[in-house]
């Protein structure tokens, strides 16, 4: 029997229709019916990462995971220039010196505790600790203190921070940093893990 290319033609697009329709299909079994549905994301990261802590982690790998796992301040939008996150906006005084962060009120942990200013500070200064030793505590160094406190050697008091009121994160900041908002809000400074908005 002798197939002609027309015949091949047909039916590899009747295949490709029912492959479509397949895909597209609806009210079968496995149809949650219209309620709530699992939302899951399988990633293929090429590696496991090094490290999952902010403070530490040092690596694209392990960044990639981080930005998918916890939300920073700020994030970069598309032209590249901050957007708020977990800050709902900042203001930067006359001066250029102070940058006051105003957090959001949905922000929450994994366990539903919200995240605070506090939150924020904790981290900050472990990151900039001479204990901790961090490779990206330099990043720190545009906020007024905070590479002095990292290179202490004894006696040492977190000089670089400032307490938090509820609410709001200020930091004095060397004139002319040009990173300032976008390094204190990226996700290595955050010390949210697990911290989603709730819509």
């Amino acid at each position: 029997m002798r197939i002609t290319t027309r015949a091949l033609v047909a039916a590899a697009i009747a295949g490709s229709f029912a492959v479509l329709a397949a895909g597209c299909g609806g009210g079968g079994a496995g149809s949650n019916g219209g309620g709530p549905i699992d939302q899951v994301i399988t990633i293929n990261w090429g590696t496991e990462p090094p490290s999952l802590d902010p403070g530490l982690a040092t690596d694209t790998t392990s960044a990639d995971v981080l930005l998918n796992i916890m939300d920073p301040l700020v994030k970069l939008g598309d032209d590249l220039e901050p957007v708020p996150n977990l800050a709902k906006s900042w203001d930067i005084s006359q001066d250029g010196k102070t940058v006051t962060f105003h957090l959001r009120d949905d922000g929450r942990w994994t366990n539903g505790d919200p995240v605070t200013a506090h939150d924020f500070e904790w981290s900050w200064k472990r990151t900039i600790s001479p204990d901790l030793a961090a490779d990206y505590a330099y990043q720190f160094f545009g906020i007024v203190g905070a590479s002095e406190y990292n290179s202490c050697e004894s006696g040492c008091a977190a000089t670089a921070t400032s307490g938090p009121r509820p609410g709001t994160l200020s930091r004095t900041v060397r004139s002319g940093w040009p990173a300032g908002i976008t390094t204190l809000g990226s996700t290595s400074r955050s010390g949210t893990t697990g911290a989603t908005p709730t819509p």
